[in-house]
């Protein structure tokens, strides 16, 4: 078996996103803990260890080594794991993000082959003054994992960042409702023959503000 001091080389932690890198340990060994803020072991039993990720005081990545519950071909299933869902590069799909501008979007700004501005649909309900929550499209490119955890991962980290910027380049606020937001109001994408706020429908044709269940 590779020494302790090689899985960090050994599984190419180097190249990869440590927060892609997380994910597909956790979901291949199903169980981790801390038991200490520095490290979490990881493991198919509950308590187990497995394999330990160690960390710096910044929450960096900076070791990976064998514990006492690594059993025999589990390393280069994981390395294969690794292999295939974050270094081969899967498709590349166009992911849509609404983002909210205090102005109505007219036209579109197109940024090389990186991502796009639109406006949504004529039909979209918005703000019946100018200056207001005006709804956007905000299109871009993600490159797929055979993951789909990792391929969501990607979608969301990647319209984050896009937003951040976005709003750093603005001279005006630029923002998107996230799940978790302690915000009162939800913005769901509807079909117009569809009154209930409560549906959602995937690939429908208007945005409509609703309140919040509690």
């Amino acid at each position: 078996m590779t020494a302790a001091e090689n899985l960090f080389q050994l599984l190419r932690c180097s190249e990869l996103d440590q927060t892609e890198f997380e994910q597909v340990v956790i979901s291949y060994y199903g169980h981790g803990y801390h038991p200490q803020p520095q490290e979490i072991h990881h493991a198919r039993t509950h308590r187990g260890c497995a394999l330990r990720t160690l960390y710096d005081e910044d929450g960096k990545l900076i070791n990976v080594l064998g514990g006492p519950d690594l059993a025999t071909g589990e390393l280069e299933e994981l390395r294969r794991k690794i292999e295939a869902e974050l270094l081969t590069q899967g498709a590349t799909k166009v992911r849509r993000s609404v983002l909210f501008f205090p102005a109505p979007t007219v036209g579109y700004f197109r940024y090389r082959d990186v991502f796009q501005i639109v406006p949504v649909p004529p039909e979209a309900p918005r703000p019946t003054f100018l200056l207001g929550d005006h709804p956007l499209f905000l299109e871009f490119k993600v490159h797929s994992s055979s993951n789909f955890m990792i391929t969501g991962l990607r979608y969301r980290r990647a319209a984050r960042e896009l937003e951040l910027l976005l709003s750093s380049l603005l001279n005006l606020r630029i923002w998107s409702y996230r799940a978790g937001d302690a915000a009162p109001l939800e913005y769901r994408y509807l079909r117009r023959r569809d009154r209930a706020p409560e549906q959602v429908l995937a690939g429908g044709l208007q945005l409509e503000r609703t309140r919040a269940r509690a």
